[in-house]
């Protein structure tokens, strides 16, 4: 400790924030000065016992910059494999509103544990067929025709309303997953 200088419990700005916290008095001999009512009780980039708080902008280049090279590799596998649900969201919605509504022609196939198979008559005479989720065993056991259906060339639910619902899950899953690979490169920056 240099004799004439106090020891201040706030910590010494680095060179180049010091120079740039010259000019606005915020140092004082080289340390930070104490939080002031007026500036709300703390400041930018620094908590109220003087620990560092980090500001809330950020810039992708300054959060790339910040990372390892294996890290912004990770960050960057986990930010195009979040892609993927969003993918599925987009061909859900599509389906919904591009489907039509029809009934099945003859009897479905299931298989015992696994998904059902039927084919369908769609407007302007053509024939789509191919699986059909939401049926169960028991259409195919009971011999049922004419089922009802929202479908496309080679799609089929029984239910319209579960696209939209499992396209809105996965958008949901595709933006926190986002968020939280982002999160962690920014803490980690």
């Amino acid at each position: 400790m240099t004799p004439g200088r106090s020891r201040s419990p706030y910590p010494r700005a680095p060179p180049d924030e010091a120079a740039y916290r010259a000019g606005d008095g915020r140092e004082v001999h080289g340390a930070l000065r104490p939080p002031s009512p007026d500036d709300g009780g703390t400041r930018a980039g620094h908590g109220p016992g003087g620990g560092d708080v980090r500001p809330w902008r950020w810039s992708a280049a300054e959060l790339v910059r910040g990372l390892r090279p294996w890290q912004r590799l990770v960050m960057f596998g986990c930010l195009c494999a979040l892609v993927v649900p969003f993918w599925f969201a987009a061909q859900n919605v599509h389906r919904f509103t591009s489907g039509h509504r029809t009934k099945t022609e003859g009897t479905v196939y299931c298989a015992w544990d696994g998904p059902c198979r039927g084919a369908w008559l769609l407007p302007g005479r053509q024939q789509g067929s191919g699986e059909i989720e939401g049926l169960t065993f028991a259409a195919d056991e009971e011999g049922l025709l004419d089922i009802p259906l929202f479908a496309g060339r080679d799609w089929a639910v029984t239910d319209r309303s579960g696209l939209l619902a499992r396209a809105i899950v996965e958008a949901l899953f595709g933006a926190i997953g986002m968020v939280v690979v982002l999160w962690i490169a920014w803490a980690r920056s």
